[in-house]
């Protein structure tokens, strides 16, 4: 697999709005025909997955708050 060029003045921006808080997949998506995890590599970074949050309630999270108080 070849790795594709982007141009110095794109890693640059992509360095700064990174540093804004922007996202890979935002950048990536921006750029266009680059995956995230390429744009990852070109910066230097890794790609971690998303973590989502669980819709389980935990029901016994409240005794556990009151034994520690």
């Amino acid at each position: 697999m070849s790795k594709k060029y982007v141009p110095g003045h794109v890693i640059d921006e992509c360095n700064d709005l990174r540093r804004k808080g922007k996202t890979i997949e935002f950048l990536a998506g921006r750029i266009g025909g680059i995956e995230a995890a390429e744009l990852a590599e070109l910066l230097g970074e890794s790609v971690r997955p998303v973590q989502t949050q669980s819709t389980e309630v935990d029901l016994w999270a409240v005794d556990r708050a009151n034994a520690i108080l």
